[in-house]
């Protein structure tokens, strides 16, 4: 697993959903997915440290989520009555893949990098935040990019 291939995927859908107009759309979604990450990485002991940096996991989740929705793998449409129960980013990733304004951004998003896309999506999110894999890659992205304790 590479998770240079997540940062890839991100860029390139956060690429195609800022032609849509002026909202930063991929910005609003990365926010709700960092609150996330941030909160479900408060449950890791102390003693347990992290394979990749949370705002690449969050990528992950986005990526992965937008691409299931958009082609109906694996995924279960967020429901509303269980808005304050679920993950606010379910519903954004949601939004971004069955809505008809981003519908061809997202297709433009799936034709120049469906293979890369499939391939992330496939990453398993357990294996991917490993410390015994993702150690190295974890330390040079600490230098790369700001790291959300």
């Amino acid at each position: 697993m590479n998770t240079q291939k997540v940062i890839e995927c991100w860029n390139k859908l956060s690429e195609c959903l800022s032609c849509i107009d002026w909202t930063d759309y991929a910005g609003l979604m990365l926010k709700l997915a960092l609150e996330e990450s941030k909160s479900h990485d408060s449950f890791r002991g102390a003693d347990i440290q992290r394979g990749i940096s949370i705002e690449t996991e969050a990528k992950y989740v986005l990526v992965k989520r937008v691409y299931q929705y958009t082609t109906n793998k694996d995924a279960i449409a967020p429901d509303a009555a269980y808005f304050f129960s679920m993950q606010k980013s379910c519903f954004a990733c949601y939004a971004i893949a069955k809505n008809k304004r981003f519908q061809a951004a997202v297709k433009k998003w799936l034709q120049e990098s469906e293979s890369l896309i499939a391939t992330v999506a496939s990453y398993d999110y357990c294996a991917l935040i490993t410390v015994k894999e993702h150690a190295t890659q974890y330390k040079k992205e600490q230098h790369n990019e700001k790291v959300y304790s």
